[in-house]
């Protein structure tokens, strides 16, 4: 049964079948059918797509339920986790004693003493540990010193009869927070596979004004619990001191339940940076008798050592009093955003519509009055509380929101982002100057942008990346940094999913591709072309935005910049896709993702006589599907293969007949780059061949005719733009009311591949590198992924 109603893109994949439902796949996972061979020419230096769960899931034919779609966030932050840092040296950089601040001085810090590294870990269940952690104990006092104790946590016999022990003595530590039992209370706004996330416990400020036990739009920080230590998704390095080790591996990736728990926590983590408006965000875990904290942004997390809270109980001590009395920009909140006052909530109510919460938000791009000809340094913009997504913790965090500026009086589009922090990139606003300098058709208009700063003065900006560079830091992939941005657009359109007719759909991305075709004629080429890239505008324009990863057209032969991007996976060309990093971004690969765009709408959204099952099965080779290999995503042979047959698995689309046209020509015209038997190589061999009588020349020299025709047309705008305005011109054949409405379809459910262990490849690197260089397209591989 299908829903007569569009939905967010969070929400696409909730099958509704009315058959049993299959887990869904973590993304890639599902091996491709075999790889087609690409043009040659195609082959260039390029930057390698990254499937991210923030690009993956909201275009994804899976549905994610728990712990599948759990792993897939903390896959995200593989070797982005930095560590061990010393617990004293945690405490002192990230939450540092205020002076002005009434409250007890907190207990003295001194050097932590590293167990040796015969030191037998036992769980609480007393079984010893034949691999145990290198774990740093607290300082060597009586624990009477301290005035706490933690004896009953490590004690419980089971995970759940830790939670109480553990809250009532940090109740006792200090009464400026408040700590909640939230194991049995999911948080409905917050839902993951169908179930509310639930930490097992939740620290709030004492009047965060919650109205029940789990509500992630207004936690402090979680506290995961485990009842065994090797459920801890980290392990120390055996050697002691602070030497660099380059080769060792901090994540534990020996056990499945270690890899559970990352990503139990990544996701806590995610929801809160999700529904809150932070730089960043803390957090705890207990696993049997030791500890970590956690501080995580946007580039990563930075854990601790692990430390026995039960001989150093002070640690935690100092730890919770020291986060009592930081000030919230030392939590993490961003000061740029307050609640909105009785007058803002007012004036949002009549602009924007109901919610049940309004923020002000300050951006520093300035208004001047018409009249008066005033000018505002700082415009206040108010807008609805954040809802949940599935976004990964890592990367631009994007969120686009609608909002009425109290400066000018009107509703505008506000971007809040996370660009790269380097000079080397060009910032979105300087990007949409050169546009709008050029008088590029079907894009929004642009009013201004601005980094992030507090009241102070200091930049909203990242610092995993710093630490990941620290001599102390074990082996991690290189961590990008990030810097808080918005852009402000004074176009406000709908998502084109939620198109009132084919036609419209159609029109509307024939009306990005001129707009496109016009900003590459100013120097511009787009490079993310997606789903969500394209909007609907008040005048029923198709309206292209987002131009974070757009590049000039004379710097396309340079290399890449960045070991990998984030572009949306769903849409990325299959040349993208099978040749990561040695591809280079051009033209063409912009104009075979809208070819999939339109494809994807037209599948999801339009009715046709596919069943559920045989469309989970297109939507999955064509869009999903994928493996890890060499430490890079691969895919796209699924697309290649399906633009060498000119079509998908055929559907017929109910009284669209230009669909039934226009998809085939597309995906015919575009398989010239994946057709291996028309290869350059090929007519090369046979043009120097011998003279002799060959009946099959003249059809070889039809196909190179053909061959060189379909490339000129992928190489401009101008076949691409005639084919959709051709059947757009014939409005006769378009159904007058065919608004979009969302198709049922079976998830695939993929194999796992088995990963080399941590121990594994530190036993035997070469063996790692042998099985990494074995994989092929052909290999089934689940989404965690291996170093290289």
């Amino acid at each position: 049964m299908s829903n007569p109603t569009p939905v967010p893109p969070q929400q696409f994949y909730a099958s509704s079948s009315r058959s049993k439902q299959p887990k869904p796949p973590t993304t890639p996972a599902t091996p491709p059918r075999g790889p087609l061979a690409l043009d040659p020419s195609l082959v260039a230096n390029g930057t390698p797509i990254s499937l991210k769960t923030s690009n993956a899931f909201p275009h994804s034919s899976g549905h994610p339920v728990t712990v599948p779609a759990q792993r897939e966030m903390a896959a995200d932050l593989h070797m982005k986790s930095v560590g061990p840092m010393e617990v004293e040296q945690f405490l002192k950089k990230f939450l540092p004693f205020r002076s002005d601040h009434a409250m007890p001085p907190p207990l003295p810090l001194q050097p932590v003493t590293a167990v040796a590294n015969s030191m037998e870990l036992k769980s609480p269940s007393g079984n010893s540990s034949a691999d145990p952690l290198t774990l740093r104990a607290g300082l060597d006092q009586p624990k009477k010193a301290c005035g706490f104790n933690f004896d009953d946590v490590s004690a419980a016999s089971t995970e759940s009869l830790m939670y109480d022990p553990f809250v009532q003595t940090c109740r006792k530590i200090t009464s400026k927070l408040d700590f909640v039992d939230s194991s049995d209370h999911g948080d409905p706004e917050c839902k993951l596979g169908g179930t509310g996330l639930k930490p097992d416990v939740i620290v709030y400020a004492p009047h965060s004004g919650r109205t029940r036990e789990s509500d992630f739009s207004r936690i402090e920080m979680h506290i995961e619990f485990k009842h065994d230590s090797h459920d801890d998704p980290f392990q120390d390095p055996r050697n002691a001191g602070p030497a660099k080790r380059p080769l060792q591996s901090f994540e534990n990736t020996n056990s499945q339940m270690a890899i559970d728990t990352y990503g139990q926590i990544t996701s806590y983590a995610s929801a809160q940076m999700c529904r809150q408006f932070r730089t960043h965000c803390f957090s705890v875990l207990v696993a049997g008798n030791h500890a970590r904290l956690f501080r995580w942004d946007h580039a990563g997390v930075v854990a601790t050592v692990a430390f026995d809270h039960v001989s150093s109980p002070h640690l935690f001590v100092n730890f919770f009093r020291r986060y009592a009395q930081a000030s919230d920009a030392v939590r993490g909140r961003d000061q740029t955003v307050r609640n909105a006052t009785l007058e803002e909530q007012r004036a949002a109510e009549e602009h924007l519509g109901h919610s049940d919460r309004y923020f002000a938000i300050e951006v520093a791009v300035p208004f001047t009055d018409p009249v008066t000809k005033e000018t505002i340094a700082v415009r206040t913009l108010i807008v609805a509380a954040p809802r949940y997504s599935t976004h990964s913790l890592l990367g631009r965090s994007t969120r686009g929101m609608v909002a009425f500026d109290m400066t000018s009086k009107q509703k505008v589009f506000l971007k809040d982002t996370w660009r790269i922090d380097s000079p080397e990139f060009a910032q979105e606003g300087e990007t949409y100057k050169i546009l709008q300098a050029a008088k590029v058709k079907n894009i929004a208009r642009f009013i201004g942008a601005c980094d992030v700063s507090d009241a102070e003065g200091v930049a909203h900006a990242t610092l995993t990346q710093v630490y990941a560079r620290m001599p102390w830091a074990c082996e991690t992939d290189y961590v990008i940094g990030y810097r808080h941005y918005r852009l402000m657009l004074d176009t406000v359109g709908v998502p084109i999913w939620t198109f009132e007719s084919s036609y419209q759909l159609i029109s509307a991305v024939w009306d990005a591709i001129e707009g496109h075709k016009d900003a590459y004629e100013a120097g511009i080429l787009h490079r993310d072309i997606s789903v969500g890239n394209i909007l609907i505008g008040p005048d029923g324009r198709g309206l292209l935005i987002d131009w974070d990863f757009a590049k000039g057209v004379t710097e396309l032969s340079m290399p890449g910049r960045r070991r990998e991007r984030t572009g949306t996976w769903q849409f990325c060309s299959a040349a993208m896709l099978l040749y990561p990093g040695t591809h280079r971004h051009v033209l063409a690969d912009d104009l075979e993702s809208f070819v999939y765009v339109v494809s994807w709408l037209a599948l999801r959204y339009c009715r046709h006589n596919l069943s559920a099952t045989t469309l989970g099965n297109v939507l999955y080779d064509n869009f999903d599907q994928g493996v890890r290999q060499q430490g890079k995503d691969r895919g796209g042979s699924g697309k290649a293969a399906t633009l060498n047959r000119g079509e998908f698995t055929p559907p017929a689309f109910f009284d669209i007949e230009p669909l039934d046209y226009l998809l085939p020509t597309l995906f015919t015209t575009f398989s010239v780059r994946y057709d291996k038997a028309l290869s350059e190589a090929s007519f090369r061999a046979n043009k120097f061949a011998k003279a002799r009588p060959d009946p099959t020349r003249i059809v070889h020299d039809v196909d190179r005719e053909r061959r060189a025709m379909r490339l000129e047309r992928i190489e401009s705008h101008e076949w691409i733009l005639y084919e959709g305005r051709f059947v757009l011109s014939d409005t006769g054949s378009w159904p007058l009311d065919d608004r979009a409405e969302a198709q049922p379809f079976v998830a695939q459910e993929p194999a796992a591949g088995k990963r080399p262990s941590n121990r594994e490849r530190a036993k035997n690197p070469a063996k790692r590198s042998r099985y990494e260089n074995s994989l092929s397209l052909d290999d089934a591989g689940g989404r965690w992924p291996t170093t290289s």
